[in-house]
């Protein structure tokens, strides 16, 4: 089956669906291994208890927080990413990995959503080392659109990508509504600023099928998986800290969850709408 497609500059394309002849309504069947199950079958989509969670939990102005600070980390709170002072940065960063909570094509105005030409009041390519890198989580309405701010904006080159399909509790793929296809992934594009910067290479995936998790209190995007952060630790060896280098001020985090940060990481937290409200 062929749908006949057209973006916005008048190109036209002939994309290929593939039509699936499984009836959805006969019995899937799992092969599980016997007794004790081992732990790569668990996924982690919701703590039993308080105190199932490997890091103790607060509710502080109605979001998720660690009591406790990880080692080598910086949390800081701005009432706006989009106007935070990014000057503090200044060509010290690896890597940057963020999620905006961007507003599809004709989506109507949301409290905490934005447009995708906003994204242009963050100097990237002012914050990043000669080599280094952006990791930024993207629908793929908004895929052309992220390229090219990257590209023109920033400086940036286009070097790879990551995805992640939604899976359903029920063990079966998201088909969230959408103009042509349902959407069921989410992409992590990847750009580079030119220049030399020392990696490690490895061989990852360049897909992972993991659960929904449920919404937090703040959260404005569905939580990603932390699988991207085994694959940025991983490139980027010299971007972690140390006794010697102690300061985290080689990888930064935007616009993830309240309670997200994480060893080795600054993480900028918008104070959430209600905080605000206050």
């Amino acid at each position: 089956m062929q749908v006949r497609i057209q973006d916005r500059h008048g190109h036209t394309f002939f994309v290929s669906r593939k039509v699936n002849a499984v009836d959805p309504s006969m019995p899937t069947y799992v092969r599980i291994p016997p007794p004790p199950i081992p732990r790569s079958w668990v996924k982690h989509i919701r703590p039993l208890d308080a105190e199932a969670e490997s890091t103790p939990r607060s509710i502080i102005s109605g979001m998720l927080i660690p009591k406790s600070e990880p080692q080598w980390s910086r949390r800081i709170e701005t009432p706006s990413t989009l106007e935070f002072d990014f000057t503090v940065f200044d060509r010290t960063l690896q890597c940057i990995y963020m999620d905006p909570p961007l507003l599809l094509p004709n989506e109507d105005a949301k409290p905490g959503y934005f447009d995708i030409a906003k994204l242009c009041a963050i100097p990237v390519h002012k914050m990043l080392v000669p080599g280094a890198f952006l990791f930024t989580w993207c629908e793929k309405e908004l895929l052309p659109d992220m390229c090219e701010i990257a590209e023109q904006e920033w400086g940036l080159k286009y070097v790879e990508n990551f995805c992640w399909v939604r899976h359903l509790t029920n063990n079966h793929i998201a088909r969230l509504p959408s103009d042509y296809f349902c959407r069921s992934k989410v992409t992590l594009l990847i750009f580079r600023r030119e220049g030399d910067l020392e990696m490690r290479h490895q061989r990852s995936p360049d897909s992972v099928f993991d659960f929904v998790k449920p919404r937090l209190p703040g959260d404005l995007n569905d939580r990603k998986p932390d699988f991207a952060y085994t694959v940025i630790e991983t490139l980027l060896p010299r971007a972690l800290c140390t006794p010697d280098l102690p300061n985290p001020d080689r990888l930064l985090q935007l616009w993830m969850p309240a309670d997200s940060h994480r060893k080795h990481w600054t993480t900028i937290v918008q104070k959430s709408l209600e905080t605000l409200a206050m």
